[in-house]
C-alpha cells in the first residue's frame, strides 16, 4: 500500500524551489507542513540503552549546528583546512570550555559522530575531512518547509515530464558506451549498435559513471582540464534500509531512534552499522522504519543479503532500546546505488581534492565546443554540453538543482541556434 522511495525523497524549500512550484501547480503535493518528513529526531539512545536527555542533546546538537553555521557563512574561508578539521577544532574548544550539559566524554564524542555520520549522509562522502569547506559557503538554501513528500512519489515528476515529448523520442534500455566528437557532427554509439548522429548532445550522466567510464566514453578523449574536474569533484554513496514490522513497537507520537555509539568494537556486529545514523520513521508507512547509511559502510552493506541486513539492524535496535521488545522485520528493501554501474554513488559534494587543484563548477560546466563556419564567419558551437546536480555550485546534491541545470544547458543550445 503506498510507496516509498528509494532514491531522491523529498522537495528540499518552497521559495526559489522551481522544482517545487511545478510541483505545486501540477498538483503533485499537498499542504508542504502536512505532508513533510522529518529526519535525525526523536530519541537519542546509547549503545547500552540509556534514552539521553532531550535538552541536553539539544544543546549540544545547538553547538554543532553553530559550527555549520559559520562554515555557510564563510568564517573559515581563510583556513587550509576540510570541513572535518573544522569540526573537530571547533567541537574540542567547546569541550575545553567545559560548557556542555554531560560531563562524560564518551557521551560527547557520541554526539559528535552521530552528528558527523549525519553529515557525512548529507554529503554523500566516506569522511568529512573530503569535504571542502567551500562545499558548505557556496551552498545555499531555499526557504520554507524542507523535506516535503509527493503525493505518488517523485516518479510522478519524471511522468509529467516524459507525458511532454513525443513517445517516439524516448530510447529505453539504449545504453550509451561512446561519445564521438571527431568529426563536425557528433555521434552517440550504443551497446546494440545503433548510432545517432547529433548536432548536440547534453549529458546527465552521474559523476559517478563518468569517473569510472572516462577512458571509454569519448573520443577523442576530453581536454585535460575537464577531466581532472570530473575525476576529483567529490561523489560518494548513501543508502537507504527500510525495515518493515508485522506492527510498530514505537508509538505514534515518536519520530525516531538515534544512535549514540560510546563504542564501535561490538564483536557481534558487522563494522558496517557504525555507518547508520538512526532509524526514522517514514510518513505514510506506519509499519515501516528508515536508517540511512552513509561512509564505507554504504558501500559494504550493499555485499549483504537480505536476511544478514535486517538481523544486524535488529541487533542494532536490540542493543539501543533494551526498554522496547523488538521483534524481527518482516520485510527488508534497501537501496544498492554503488552496484547500479550506470549510477555508482548518491550524489556530490565540493572535495578537498577538487580546490587543491584550482578547479571551480566553470570547469565542469565548460561545454566541449567546436568552430565552425556560418556564411563566411568562424563561430564557437558547443557540442557536448554537461548538466546535473554536480554541474550547480549553489544546489548541488537537490533535485531542483539538476532541473535548473537542464534548463541551463538548454538555453546554451538555443542561443546557439539563434546564433546561425
Amino acid at each position: 500500500k503506498g510507496f516509498i522511495e528509494l532514491g531522491a525523497s523529498w522537495l528540499h524549500g518552497e521559495y526559489g524551489n522551481v522544482l517545487y512550484e511545478i510541483a505545486r501547480d501540477k498538483h503533485l503535493i499537498g499542504d508542504p507542513l502536512e505532508e513533510s518528513s522529518v529526519e535525525g529526531e526523536g530519541h537519542f539512545c546509547t549503545d547500552y540503552g540509556q534514552h539521553l536527555d532531550d535538552e541536553a542533546v539539544k544543546d549540544v546538537i545547538m553547538v554543532l549546528e553553530g559550527i555549520k553555521e559559520d562554515l555557510s557563512n564563510g568564517c573559515y574561508a581563510d583556513k587550509k583546512m576540510s570541513a572535518g578539521e573544522v569540526f573537530k577544532l571547533k567541537f574540542q574548544e567547546y569541550i575545553d570550555d567545559k560548557m556542555s550539559p554531560f560531563h562524560d566524554l564518551t557521551i560527547l564524542w557520541g554526539l559528535f559522530n552521530w552528528y558527523m555520520k549525519f553529515e557525512k549522509i548529507d554529503n554523500a562522502c566516506r569522511s568529512l575531512d573530503d569535504v571542502s569547506i567551500k562545499t558548505y559557503s557556496e551552498w545555499s538554501e531555499c526557504e520554507g518547509v524542507q523535506l516535503i513528500n509527493f503525493k505518488t512519489g517523485f516518479q510522478s515528476v519524471v511522468n509529467l515530464f516524459a507525458q511532454q515529448l513525443p513517445s517516439s523520442v524516448i530510447r529505453l534500455n539504449t545504453p550509451v558506451i561512446n561519445v564521438d566528437f571527431f568529426e563536425e557532427c557528433v555521434r552517440v554509439n550504443t551497446e546494440s549498435g545503433d548510432r545517432y548522429e547529433c548536432e548536440y548532445i547534453l549529458l546527465t550522466c552521474s559523476p559517478g559513471f563518468l569517473k569510472e567510464n572516462l577512458h571509454s566514453l569519448f573520443t577523442p578523449a576530453l581536454p585535460q582540464r575537464k577531466a581532472d574536474a570530473i575525476r576529483s569533484v567529490g561523489y560518494g554513496t548513501i543508502n537507504k534500509i527500510y525495515l518493515q514490522f508485522e506492527k510498530p513497537f514505537w508509538t505514534k507520537s515518536d519520530l525516531g531512534f538515534q544512535l549514540i555509539w560510546t563504542s564501535e568494537d561490538h564483536k557481534d556486529l558487522p563494522k558496517w552499522v557504525y555507518d547508520i545514523s538512526g532509524f526514522d520513521i517514514v510518513k505514510g508507512q506506519p509499519n515501516f522504519l528508515l536508517c540511512w547509511i552513509g561512509g564505507d559502510g554504504a558501500e559494504t552493506v550493499e555485499n549483504e543479503s537480505d536476511e544478514v541486513v535486517g538481523l544486524s539492524c535488529t541487533k542494532v535496535l536490540q542493543m539501543f532500546l533494551k526498554d522496547l521488545c523488538v521483534q524481527n522485520p518482516t520485510k527488508i528493501i534497501a537501496s544498492k546505488w554503488k552496484s547500479n554501474k550506470y549510477i555508482r554513488g548518491a550524489y556530490s559534494h565540493g572535495s578537498v581534492k577538487f580546490d587543491k587543484l584550482g578547479l571551480t563548477h566553470e570547469d565542469l560546466v565548460e561545454p566541449i565546443s567546436k568552430e565552425i563556419r556560418i556564411q563566411g564567419t568562424v563561430v564557437t558551437k558547443p557540442v557536448i554540453l554537461f548538466a546535473g546536480e554536480a554541474t550547480v555550485r549553489n544546489y548541488y546534491s537537490t533535485t531542483h538543482g539538476a532541473l535548473l541545470s537542464g534548463m541551463r544547458e538548454a538555453q546554451r543550445i538555443i542561443d546557439s541556434i539563434e546564433k546561425k
